[in-house]
């Protein structure tokens, strides 16, 4: 079922939501350095597998502080978070792009 309602989500059929922790872990084989696609400033992007298509999956650093406000306006509706004692993203996997260029807002200056 989480499966199922991360796809429609994926397919721009559900809006974006809380996904369980246990589903990302589980996506990315438990946040693994063979997973690991990048690292930057706020946390370390994993690429993870469902249903034969991938996903990235974020994972902020929990020394990081983010401002509650902050985050949820960042998280555009494109994209899925989870929150347990720490914060990820996860969105459609671009392959060969900059993430940052792509969940960049220029005109907002995001």
């Amino acid at each position: 079922m989480e499966y199922d309602m991360l796809e429609q989500i994926l397919e721009g059929k559900e809006k974006p939501t809380n996904l369980p922790f246990a589903l990302l872990q589980k996506i990315t084989d438990d946040f693994s350095e063979e997973r690991e696609i990048g690292q930057g400033g706020f946390g370390t992007v994993y690429k993870g597998v469902l249903r034969n298509r991938n996903v990235a999956v974020k994972r902020i650093m929990n020394n990081y502080t983010i401002d509650e406000k902050l985050f949820y306006r960042e998280v555009k509706k494109e994209y899925i978070y989870a929150e347990i004692r720490e914060r990820l993203l996860c969105f459609e996997y671009v392959s060969n792009g900059n993430l940052q260029n792509y969940i960049t807002d220029h005109q907002r200056h995001l």
